[in-house]
């Protein structure tokens, strides 16, 4: 690299500035660097997108000592070029960078043992310099426009120089190279931010700059929701009522101690609902501390455009979600423009949680009004669903398995287990949580505790059993002092050649020869036939010449041999007041009749009551009763979409299943299938499905007498 490619590629970077586009810009200046080396510098950061943005930074020491005595320099100019990943939000908190640099510089007198050597301050340097690397920091907030960031990163940079014998004078020594790897930035930035509204081309820019990086943005795990909030948020119904060409709309909300993690927001959204329509009305925002700051620093740097697109979308209300230590009321009102579908809806309250730029996450959906008050009669007719549930059968005895996969490592041909060997300590641990978890339950009765090994399908099937039966029996043999159940509760089973483990491996992969493999797996017996003098294990070694034999044999065998570590118990049985207090510790002690008759306890059709047959299904997923219990309750609530994906999975000979799937087309208005399921479930003696029918005639003579009066 020659030093006028570093300037040309720097210089297409800055003018590429002067023509691009963003809504906010940080003009900066390195602290550290300027006080450091005395040299002057300025930057400037704009965002590429809600996490990311482009940091472009110049300094310039163009000083040269004024007295003879001192031949000391550090003239120098450096550019640097840095993308940027925040965690949270541009501009605000944690964020993780990729950094180039270019520099030429003519230094002389400066001790730089890592750049030049042990003798560096005797000789002078002039030359260039290119590199790159990785970089933390973080942006602290001062102000809304002001803010303060500290930055450190490493790297490597290639140096070519010319080294001159002394100080001063001007005898060549020799042209040497140097990669330097270490410490390549450091920072501490005193950042001003501002509005950019010269700038016109800035996406294209962009786009291209991230072609050329490469980069893909980080996923990050949810948070644990018990952190989103703390306090108690509570609405209550008060109008929803039609007034002439108006929908009068007032909800009272009560917060009491709220309080919200600092990067998140709590919204109350209200939801006007009907069979084909939604519209979401202005929410409440209930905002952490620094969601709270960030949003104020967003209004401060808006232009007037900016401005008015915000008002046009802005909250209702926006709280402060921190140093609430009591109670407070917000009386929501609003009137919007009635329109024809509206006489058919309900309101809702979505509880979303958002923060950290990412979409909301719905935490529960609060029914407030069930129906529009009309001004005019007849009003609509809203249906009121009548739901049936199943009881499950009363399991005598609770038998229960739980199993774990295990992929240990042992030496070539060995059957003893070494618990510091390569991968064991992660597979060991695995089997002992699962242990230590039943032995620790007083509820639970062990059956028998099975070790099933598994062999890769290479060898002869005689060695492959003695080698996976003793490397089983060596697993036993080391959960034994352990977890020092009955010896005759442990049990050693070959599982066989795991040539199903093979299949899925091979079928997932994108290996060239996959169609072939799979169809000698899928079409050639293991035995040998000794007519033809073929068999499974033969024809793969020969397929393709053995290639990709040899490549399954050094990828895919060795996770082909596992131990299966399977427990077999039983759970005693629990009266309602047990059942109760193990529903939210411990559901999966629990039966499905156990679990349908704690929810009798509480009303019907309550929160309680239907988060109890949710629970169930959570527990019971493949179970048909649970299923169908599960879709009854989102329809009591009018979720028809949850209800149609339970019944899917749903016991069908029931007539509770018809009574269900009724429900479902009255719910959305097919009244035809409504009747057909109805008259079904009714005709197998089941009053729900007679009281449904009576809510659609009722129904069907409202929607008559309506159109009679043209409303």
């Amino acid at each position: 690299m020659k030093i006028q490619y570093i300037a040309i590629l720097l210089l297409i970077c800055w003018g590429s500035i002067l023509k691009c586009s963003a809504q906010k810009v940080a003009v900066k200046t390195n602290l550290f660097y300027g006080a450091y080396s005395g040299t002057p510098n300025l930057g400037v950061e704009w965002g590429l997108s809600p996490r990311t943005t482009i940091e472009l930074g110049a300094g310039l020491n163009w000083f040269t000592p004024n007295k003879a005595s001192s031949n000391k320099k550090l003239v120098h100019w450096l550019g640097t070029m840095e993308y940027r990943y925040w965690t949270c939000e541009r501009f605000s908190g944690h964020f993780g960078g990729i950094h180039i640099i270019g520099t030429q510089y003519n230094i002389a007198g400066h001790h730089l043992p890592l750049l030049f050597g042990d003798n560096s301050s005797h000789y002078r340097y002039e030359g260039w310099g290119a590199g790159g690397g990785i970089s933390y920091g973080y942006h602290f907030l001062l102000s809304n426009r002001w803010s303060l960031e500290a930055n450190i990163g490493a790297g490597y940079v290639r140096l070519h120089y010319d080294k001159f014998r002394c100080k001063t004078c001007g005898e060549k020594v020799g042209t040497e190279n140097r990669n330097y790897f270490g410490p390549t930035k450091a920072a501490i930035s005193l950042i001003f931010l501002k509005n950019n509204t010269t700038m016109t081309k800035l996406r294209s820019f962009l786009y291209l700059l991230i072609i050329f990086l490469t980069i893909s943005s980080l996923s990050y795990g949810e948070e644990n929701p018990k952190k989103w909030y703390t306090g108690i948020i509570q609405p209550t119904a008060l109008e929803l009522q039609q007034a002439g060409d108006s929908l009068h709309i007032q909800i009272l909300y009560n917060f009491d101690n709220i309080q919200v993690s600092s990067n998140h927001s709590i919204e109350l959204i209200p939801v006007l609902i009907a069979a084909n329509h939604q519209m979401e009305l202005p929410e409440i925002s209930i905002k952490g501390r620094k969601n709270y700051q960030n949003l104020k620093r967003k209004l401060a740097l808006m232009n007037t455009q900016e401005h008015a697109f915000y008002q046009s979308e802005a909250p209702y209300s926006i709280l402060k979600g921190y140093g609430m230590t009591g109670k407070e009321q917000i009386r929501y009102s609003l009137t919007i423009p009635f329109e024809p579908w509206m006489k058919d809806a309900y309101l809702n309250v979505r509880k979303e949680v958002m923060g950290c730029c990412r979409p909301g996450r719905l935490l529960s959906a609060i029914p407030l009004f069930s129906a529009v008050t009309l001004e005019k009669l007849p009003v609509p007719y809203q249906i009121t669903p009548h739901i049936s549930y199943v009881q499950p059968k009363v399991e005598p005895v609770k038998s229960r398995e739980m199993s774990c996969e295990a992929f240990l490592d042992f030496v070539v041909s060995k059957t003893d287990i070494k618990p510091d060997y390569m991968n064991n300590p992660i597979e060991l641990k695995k089997i002992s949580s699962m242990l230590a978890e039943v032995k620790n339950d007083t509820a639970i009765t062990i059956r028998g505790i099975s070790v099933i090994g598994y062999a890769s399908p290479e060898g002869s099937v005689l060695f492959n059993k003695q080698l996976s039966e003793g490397r089983a029996k060596a697993l036993v043999n080391y959960l034994l002092p352990r977890f020092p159940f009955s010896k005759e509760l442990y049990k050693v089973e070959y599982g066989g050649e795991n040539w199903e483990g093979l299949r899925k491996m091979v079928a997932r992969s994108d290996m060239a020869e996959k169609d072939g493999i799979l169809h000698i797996i899928d079409h050639i017996p293991v035995e040998i036939n000794y007519r033809t003098n073929t068999s499974r294990k033969k024809s793969l070694m020969l397929y393709k010449h053995g290639n990709p034999y040899r490549f399954m044999l050094r990828e895919y065998y060795p996770h082909l041999r596992k131990a299966i570590c399977k427990i077999e118990y039983d759970v005693q049985n629990f009266n309602i007041e047990q059942a109760k207090v193990l529903i939210h510790s411990r559901p999966q002690n629990l039966s499905l009749n156990e679990i349908y008759l704690v929810a009798l306890t509480y009303k019907n059709g309550s929160p309680e009551f239907i988060e109890l047959f949710e629970t169930a299904v959570s527990v019971f997923p493949d179970d048909k009763i649970a299923n169908l219990n599960a879709a009854s309750a989102a329809l009591s609530r009018k979720d028809t979409l949850l209800a149609e994906k339970y019944l899917k999975r749903a016991e069908t000979s029931t007539p509770e299943y018809e009574n269900a799937v009724g429900v479902l087309h009255l719910l959305r208005g097919d009244y035809e299938q409504a009747k057909l399921h109805l008259n079904k479930a009714a005709e197998s003696g089941l009053k729900q499905a007679n009281l449904n029918l009576e809510e659609l005639a009722k129904k069907e003579e409202n929607i008559e007498l309506m159109s009679k009066l043209d409303y």
